[in-house]
C-alpha cells in the first residue's frame, strides 16, 4: 500500500500520484502509472514482485512531494565472492534467493582464456530447498579443469569459477598442481538464517494481543557471530541500511566490535 498523508497524519483524498517502477531484470525500462488515493489517503499498488525501485510524485495543498524507494530483490542477503577456486569434481554450494532452477534466475558457462563462451554447463546445476529455509542452496557438480562464469541474473551478480587439476596440499588453503602450488583463499561457508517464526506467547494476563515472540536459527556461525533484528512499520528509503552498517563494521578495525557485550 501507498499512503499520502498530511503534516498531521490526515489522509489526502483523491490525490493523483504518479508512480514509476523498475524491474529487476529489465533495468533499462521503467513503467509509469497514475493512480488516485481513496478516502483514507491509500492506494493499493498490489504485490511488487521483481520490482527493485519505486518513485512517486504528486502535488497537494502542501506543495509537490517526491519520494523514492530501493526495494531489494533479496529476501536473503549474502556477500557473494567474485571468484571461487576449486578442484575438479569438487562440489560448490551457494545459497540463492530462489527455490527452483530457471534460466531466468541462473546460468553457468565455460569460458576460454580469452573470455569466449565455449560451453553451456546448466546441466551441472541442481538446487535443494532444505526444511526451514525460505530459499534453496545451489550446487554445482562435475566441473572439469577450466574457467567458468556463474550468473545470478536478478541479483546482477556474477562469480568467476576456476577449476584446477590438482590436490589440496597439507591444508585446504593451498592446491598442489603438477608444476606449482597456488593459494586458494575462498572459504565456502555462508552464514544463513532459517526456521524463522513469529508466534504469540502462551496465554497470560500480562501478554497483550500485539505481543509476539520472534525465533530463528543460524547455520555456519562461529563465536564472533552477532545477530541483529530490524523492524519497520513502513518500507524505509534504504531497507538494507542496517545490513550495510553492520557490513561496514565488520570490515573495520576489529577493536570496533568492542561495542558488543
Amino acid at each position: 500500500f501507498y499512503y499520502a498523508l498530511g503534516k498531521n497524519g490526515e489522509p489526502l483524498k483523491n490525490v493523483c500520484v504518479n508512480f514509476t517502477f523498475s524491474h529487476a531484470i529489465h533495468t533499462s525500462i521503467s513503467n509509469t502509472s497514475t493512480l488516485y488515493t481513496d478516502k483514507y489517503g491509500k492506494i493499493d499498488i498490489g504485490p511488487l514482485e521483481d520490482i527493485t525501485h519505486v518513485s512517486t510524485n504528486f502535488v497537494s495543498a502542501y506543495g509537490q512531494c517526491s519520494r523514492s524507494w530501493e526495494i531489494p530483490y533479496l529476501k536473503e542477503k549474502h556477500e557473494y565472492p567474485r571468484d571461487i577456486e576449486v578442484l575438479e569434481d569438487e562440489p560448490i554450494e551457494i545459497p540463492v534467493p530462489f527455490a527452483k532452477l530457471s534460466y531466468s534466475e541462473v546460468s553457468i558457462f565455460g569460458w576460454s582464456m580469452n573470455y569466449q563462451t565455449i560451453s553451456n554447463c546448466y546441466k551441472n546445476l541442481s538446487i535443494e530447498k532444505k526444511d526451514g529455509y525460505e530459499f534453496g542452496t545451489l550446487t554445482i557438480n562435475g566441473l572439469t579443469k577450466g574457467y567458468y562464469r556463474l550468473e545470478l541474473k536478478k541479483l546482477g551478480w556474477h562469480i568467476n569459477i576456476r577449476v584446477h587439476d590438482g590436490v589440496y596440499w597439507e591444508a585446504e588453503g593451498f592446491v598442489l598442481k603438477k608444476n606449482s602450488i597456488i593459494e586458494v583463499k575462498h572459504d565456502q561457508k555462508y552464514l544463513r538464517i532459517h526456521h524463522v517464526s513469529l508466534d504469540k506467547p502462551e496465554e497470560s494476563k500480562e501478554a497483550s494481543d500485539s505481543e509476539h515472540t520472534l525465533s530463528f536459527r543460524l547455520s555456519d556461525q562461529d563465536e564472533s557471530t552477532r545477530a541483529h533484528v530490524f523492524a519497520f512499520t513502513y518500507v524505509p528509503n534504504d531497507s538494507l541500511e542496517g545490513f550495510n552498517a553492520m557490513s561496514e563494521l565488520t570490515k573495520a578495525d576489529r577493536s570496533s566490535t568492542e561495542v558488543f557485550p
